[in-house]
């Protein structure tokens, strides 16, 4: 797969504010966590790593998520224990919605499907963009949102290739 380049030979860079998109992800997924504290669904010591969200990209890949299955791979919080079952895990899709599922009975119980909102097209395009990048030019999978750069210059991708 490759950088997209214009007439003149020169890679596509994308605008966008990656913090920005991340803070939108983030308190969407912090605010399901905070609203399931209160009504004492959940503990915040049920949760894995102090409730951190993951980039949860080790398995199929950005560039394969995003292209075979019209979604990003999921940002997730997992339960603590052995096995690390999901508590709430969203994907960027295509439309540019953020859906979610959520979990309880420490990941045992029925998936609960979540709007989490919209991303506008130019913000959708960015993010995954971004997601790419870290995954390739940095080899950073399945890591805390906090590890990703989402200061960095990002380039137009060719997701064409089916």
């Amino acid at each position: 797969m490759d950088e997209v380049k214009n007439e003149s030979g020169e890679l596509v860079k994308l605008n966008g504010d990656g913090p920005r998109i991340r803070k939108t992800i983030a308190s969407a997924i912090n605010e399901v966590i905070q609203k399931d504290i209160e009504n004492g669904i959940i503990e915040k010591e049920d949760l894995f790593n102090n409730a951190k969200i993951y980039y949860d990209n080790g398995r199929n890949g950005t560039y394969f998520d995003w292209t075979m299955n019209d979604h990003s791979p999921e940002f997730c919080v997992c339960y603590n224990g052995k096995d690390q079952l999901g508590y709430i895990s969203v994907s960027l899709y295509k439309t540019g919605e953020l859906i979610g599922f959520k979990w309880l009975d420490k990941g045992h119980g029925k998936a609960e499907k979540i709007s989490m909102g919209t991303l506008n097209e130019e913000d959708a395009n960015y993010l995954i963009n971004l997601l790419l990048q870290n995954e390739e030019e940095k080899n950073l999978f399945n890591k805390p949102i906090d590890e990703l750069d989402w200061n960095i210059e990002v380039y137009q991708h060719n997701f064409d290739e089916k």
